[in-house]
């Protein structure tokens, strides 16, 4: 989890972390051709759910990659 906060708030990179609150963002958001093809087979790309979090003014969204596999606290 660590991993995904320094890519994406520390280095600017886009893909691992980005979060909204109180019409605050921290972190990079998503390139435009990431899809949640996890979650279904045609999914909107996460760049188009982030527009939709701010236009609607939600109070608080939080997107994170999922950290990599085999890393022990806060390693990756």
């Amino acid at each position: 989890m660590d991993e995904c906060l320094r890519n994406g708030v520390q280095r600017n990179l886009p893909g691992y972390f980005y979060a909204i609150e109180g019409g605050r963002a921290v972190g990079t958001p998503w390139p435009a051709d990431v899809v949640l093809g996890q979650v279904t087979a045609a999914g909107p790309s996460v760049a188009e759910l982030q527009r939709v979090v701010v236009v609607c003014g939600v109070a608080f969204a939080a997107f994170m990659r999922e950290p990599g596999a085999g890393g022990v606290n806060g390693t990756h």
